[in-house]
């Protein structure tokens, strides 16, 4: 267990770390509408976890928030699959986190066609550092590269 801020005395649950059966219970009925059959438990307690100590209207935004975007990241097509499982892997359980990791790298893939175009090297440089990361981190390495050769380029 960690503190949260010095000498206030609330402690939080570490990530991952084991709920007991009733304090899941309770996070869960804390959600209106929400049954216990309903496999949202993750996100409820994620959210109690992180933002609980900004209140019950914080942890139902954080909650609505996460089960819309998760309900978005289940409709994207078969095409971004390979995104959607790297982006679901990297940041479950959070799936606003998880939508904005698939479409930030669903945006970076033109781009990255179109910095090939004259930057094919360091495109092919980014990709080989960063190919775990995605699109969008390639497109960060990129755009980096570029700026320091503009920079290097002025002095």
């Amino acid at each position: 267990m960690d503190t949260l801020g010095r000498g206030s005395g609330r402690r939080r649950l570490a990530r991952g770390s084991c709920i007991a059966p009733g304090l899941l219970a309770f996070l869960v009925a804390l959600v209106p509408g929400m049954s216990a059959a309903e496999d949202d438990s993750e996100i409820v307690v994620g959210c109690h976890l992180s933002i609980g100590e900004f209140g019950y209207e914080a942890i139902d935004l954080c909650v609505k928030q996460n089960l819309a975007a998760r309900e978005e990241v289940r409709r994207y097509p078969e095409a971004v699959r390979g995104i959607v499982a790297r982006c679901t892997h990297r940041w479950e359980p959070g799936w606003v986190q998880v939508k904005r990791c698939i479409d930030d790298d669903i945006a970076a893939a033109p781009l990255l066609e179109a910095y090939a175009q004259d930057h094919a090297e360091k495109v092919q440089s980014c990709r080989e550092r960063f190919h775990r990361r995605g699109d969008h981190r390639v497109r960060i390495c990129v755009e980096r590269a570029i700026e320091a050769e503009k920079d290097g380029g002025q002095r």
